[in-house]
């Protein structure tokens, strides 16, 4: 039996790995949080990557899915944020590469440049403009470069309904939920690709028994604009919660205005034999049902 640990499995990504995982009998899953147990899970270990020694913990993995990060935000500035991932990705790398140990490293595909409508491929030039970026691009090129058996994963604006990070994807569902009208920036058409944290799991699925290495983009077949994620959102909010909300410029100026992601995910499909299967309606749909059952 595969002894599997998952990283961050308390955040919206590692969660739903962890979940998934632990469906499969082949395989031993254990978890880290830093702080919060869930206690419904067998073998959660609570512990600070960034300061405590992952050899502490005195089991020999086969394999870690490290989803454990920090992001920029009120708590973190950039910088800070790429110090404390700099500890624990080398936390991390440093165990898999005395121990052998396969890795599958969640990376993120905003380490690309998003301002024309270029087709985002691995092998492209990539836009580092940020300590965040920059760090993420040094992990990924640390575990190329050093271990014999790893993925990263590439991974364009995750979704799902345990979401907390108040993403565009989640202000526009809230405000659904609580009856308000919904209103996008700009004229609305900068686009995003949102990819379901189901469809995330299903790919370190099959990193996990894949034997070939390398970079993947993780995402979804299609991006979409922000008017027309704003009008798909009214239309299932009134299936779902009966909203009679509505749409609406914000007559306010887009920063992002000339943002177009269009993301390449032939080379997972080609080496690694993974595609989504859940498209954005779907997605969010279920995540809607989610939040009524909780009403």
């Amino acid at each position: 039996m595969k002894k599997i640990l998952i990283t961050g499995a308390s955040g919206l990504v590692g969660y739903e790995i962890a979940k998934t995982l632990m469906m499969n009998p082949e395989y031993e899953i254990f978890v880290t949080m830093r702080s919060h147990r869930n206690e419904k899970w067998k073998n959660v270990i609570q512990i600070d990557l960034q300061n405590v020694n992952i050899e502490t913990i005195k089991i020999h993995f086969d394999c870690i899915v490290h989803c454990a990060a920090v992001i920029p935000n009120n708590f973190y500035d950039d910088k800070q944020v790429s110090i404390i991932n700099r500890r624990i990705d080398d936390n991390i790398i440093n165990y898999c590469l005395k121990n052998g140990c396969k890795l599958i490293y969640i990376s993120t595909a905003a380490v690309y440049g998003y301002d024309d409508k270029v087709l985002l491929t691995e092998g492209m030039e990539l836009r580092l403009n940020t300590y965040y970026k920059a760090e993420k691009r040094s992990s990924e090129i640390k575990i190329k470069d050093n271990c014999s058996s790893y993925c990263a994963l590439r991974i364009s604006s995750p979704y799902g309904a345990r979401q907390k990070n108040m993403t565009v994807l989640k202000k526009f569902v809230d405000a659904i939920y609580f009856g308000e009208d919904i209103y996008y920036w700009g004229t609305g058409e900068r686009t995003q690709n949102f990819i379901d944290v189901r469809d995330i799991a299903q790919a370190v699925l099959k990193c996990i028994e894949c034997k070939e290495n390398g970079v993947f983009n993780i995402a979804s077949r299609y991006s979409i604009s922000m008017k027309n994620l704003a009008d798909l959102i009214i239309k299932l909010g009134r299936n779902i919660f009966n909203t009679t909300s509505g749409v609406y410029a914000k007559n306010e100026i887009d920063p992002q205005e000339n943002v177009r992601v269009n993301i390449d995910i032939n080379l997972a499909e080609k080496v690694i034999g993974w595609k989504p299967q859940i498209e954005l309606d779907e997605g969010i749909s279920y995540w809607m049902k989610v939040m009524k059952e909780g009403m």
